[in-house]
């Protein structure tokens, strides 16, 4: 089946799972309520796993069966067909850098422009991902960033889309995903709506980068390596992962085999992927 076609009809599946979740993202109070009530329950990270899974399987299967590194950058614009540009994206001065961003509709977006050292306007095309040229000095953080921005890509464009034939009732950049570098190596509670559609995209991107069917076994026999028989985890909801699982050639695994790292992924992220280890 072709790439494309096959990853559309996979989008149109997840899709009527986040129906009702897309809708309410774009609301307030009651849209955000339902939300942290009711998603829970649809086990919609599971659900975002076995799609991006999915995509994987279609995409590079071998990568399903042999722990390694996926190419983000040629899934993006060769499987989910947008294009990649890098860019020194701009920010005010004093804000936190923007590491990423997805763009769902035809854009000026303000950059930096190094060779006449002043800040200028660029039309961006729709379908577009930028990504900063600052993100790219760790190629770890380059990796989950792209594979980041291509979960805001298949999941959200129901939020930020716009339909040229409605008028739109919202700030004229809601349709354009900028997504600092705090945001991505997010640790802490979810708040706002943004903070849920953040957290899915790096569930995506901690999926597409360590697929459960390898990382599982992986982590798995580097546990009996170390020492430890398979058993029930135990876990401090207040501990730091690093404090309470002293593996460092664990991460070191981790790095090596998918080429991200606890540093440059949320550390909530980190913590959901090695509970599935023994689930």
């Amino acid at each position: 089946m072709n790439g494309f076609l096959s990853f559309t009809i996979s989008l149109c599946i997840l899709r009527f799972f986040l129906q009702r979740t897309i809708v309410d993202f774009s609301g307030a109070g009651h849209g955000q309520a339902f939300y942290k009530v009711n998603l829970s329950g649809l086990g919609i990270y599971l659900k975002i796993q076995d799609y991006a899974e999915a995509l994987l399987a279609d995409y590079r299967p071998e990568l399903l069966k042999t722990p390694g590194k996926v190419d983000a950058f040629h899934f993006l614009e060769n499987y989910l067909g947008v294009t990649v540009e890098f860019q020194d994206i701009f920010y005010p001065e004093g804000k936190v850098p923007v590491a990423g961003a997805t763009i769902f509709n035809d854009e000026a977006i303000m950059v930096f422009d190094r060779s006449g050292m002043k800040v200028s306007s660029i039309d961006v095309p729709a379908g577009t991902v930028l990504i900063d040229n600052a993100t790219m000095k760790s190629e770890s953080f380059a990796l989950f960033t792209a594979l980041h921005e291509g979960g805001h890509y298949c999941m959200h464009q129901g939020v930020y889309k716009l339909d040229p034939d409605q008028v739109s009732l919202f700030e004229s950049d809601c349709h354009v995903v900028k997504c600092m570098r705090t945001t991505i190596e997010r640790r802490g509670p979810l708040v706002t709506q943004k903070d849920f559609r953040e957290h899915q995209a790096s569930t995506f991107a901690a999926a597409m980068a360590m697929p459960r069917p390898t990382f599982i076994p992986l982590m798995r026999q580097v546990i009996r390596e170390a020492g430890f028989s398979e058993g029930i985890w135990v876990e401090d909801p207040h501990g730091d992962w690093e404090d309470q699982f002293k593996l460092d050639n664990m991460i070191k695994v981790v790095t090596d085999t998918y080429g991200v790292s606890y540093t440059t992924k949320p550390e909530e992220i980190f913590s959901m992927k090695f509970r599935s280890v023994y689930k």
